[in-house]
């Protein structure tokens, strides 16, 4: 088993997740690249009128701005994980510390609205690798291959690996007679995975007046990086977003919404969630992806 567990150790020191840029399509780069060496052997030449050779050159130009947007989108999300692995390392947050980060937020307001969307996405990938919150990432070796022929009856099947963990007690209150936790925590998860692109400041926001100010200064797991969080929140570019949650953090954010004296009533919550499911029917941001 030991020997198990360095071999996994050893694979993962390998890894090196992030270290090159991931937001970029591939697709055409291939028929770029026949088109391009056509065109070095003379196959066709240099003409606005020739459709082979202006379907090259629009490929250039999708490529090279790919490329460029991509080495964005990534020098913006490095920099955003070294500001977090500073925080973590450094608890007193220095004057360098500050003007490093507030650097980034301009650099994150000169981007677009699609570019600012593909930095919080490779954020929230590589943010979930690095907490291994999915088995797979926790695996400790390669899944083995597996034959048809290795199995008999020939039966189409499923193998599950189930770990039970025991249920949060606030889990266990439901109903009327009990402090409806269970219930809420179902109406949270509701509310939360609506937009789990959005951050979980914005969505709080959103869900109930004073719900920002009365729930997150209690949440410190969401902004210490040493616990899944993010240091940088405020204005929304930095903030964890709702598909980076983890476990700790969802049951942390529905302790301290029960203990916030000012939440509103279970009955309420289910209206509120109704009407805006009426409002927005045709918007769908569940986009975990």
């Amino acid at each position: 088993m030991q020997e198990i567990e360095a071999l996994g150790s050893k694979k993962a020191a390998q890894i090196l997740a992030g270290s090159e840029p991931t937001s970029r399509e591939w697709c055409n780069d291939v028929e770029y690249a026949e088109l391009r060496a056509r065109f070095e052997k003379g196959e066709f030449k240099v003409s606005t009128k020739d459709r082979t050779y202006m379907r090259m050159k629009t490929l250039e130009w999708s490529v090279d701005n790919l490329s460029r947007v991509a080495d964005k989108v990534h020098k913006a999300t490095a920099e955003l994980m070294a500001l977090a692995n500073l925080s973590k390392h450094n608890k007193k947050q220095s004057r360098k510390f500050t003007d490093r980060m507030l650097a980034w937020v301009s650099t994150m307001h000169g981007l677009s609205t699609n570019h600012r969307a593909a930095v919080t996405l490779e954020r929230d990938n590589l943010h979930l690798w690095q907490q291994k919150l999915l088995n797979w990432d926790r695996r400790m070796v390669e899944p083995l291959m597996a034959d048809p022929s290795n199995f008999y009856p020939h039966n189409t099947s499923t193998l599950l690996d189930i770990q039970p963990k025991t249920a949060d007690a606030r889990l266990r209150e439901l109903g009327p007679t009990s402090t409806r936790a269970a219930d809420i925590f179902q109406v949270l998860l509701q509310l939360l995975g609506t937009t789990p692109s959005r951050s979980v400041r914005d969505v709080l926001r959103r869900s109930w007046a004073g719900a920002e100010t009365g729930v997150l200064p209690h949440c410190p797991s969401l902004t210490d990086p040493a616990r899944g969080g993010y240091p940088i929140m405020g204005d929304g570019l930095g903030d964890l977003s709702v598909r980076a949650l983890s476990q700790e953090q969802l049951l942390e954010i529905l302790q301290a919404w029960m203990d916030w004296p000012f939440r509103p009533e279970y009955i309420d919550m289910v209206g509120r969630m109704d009407v805006e499911q009426a409002e927005e029917p045709t918007k769908n941001h569940s986009t975990f992806i």
